[in-house]
């Protein structure tokens, strides 16, 4: 809770899946668009200081010099996915 992950990916079903367990983790979410060019990239990364990067492999070397740990959507795998995790409340 209270950190920020950045999200550099395509609109695909696994964005969809990081963007949810980024919200249901109580991050926030920060959306970059993988065809801006590399400077906006790393500008917007600065300004936002996320914990994570969350890309895809093939554009994985674009941020990895950012200084910031970063997830690959790729290794994700929910095509086996059988349970709905639980949702933790808060009053």
């Amino acid at each position: 809770r209270g950190h920020r992950a950045v999200l550099i990916c395509e609109r695909s079903a696994a964005g969809i899946i990081a963007l949810l367990g980024v919200l249901k983790a109580g991050a926030a979410y920060v959306p970059l668009d993988p065809t801006w060019p590399d400077q906006r990239i790393r500008s917007m990364c600065e300004d936002a200081n996320p914990s994570v990067i969350v890309t895809h492999r093939e554009l994985r070397e674009r941020v990895r010099d950012y200084g910031r740990k970063v997830l690959t959507l790729d290794a994700l795998d929910v095509s086996h996915a059988q349970t709905v995790p639980a949702i933790e409340r808060t009053s």
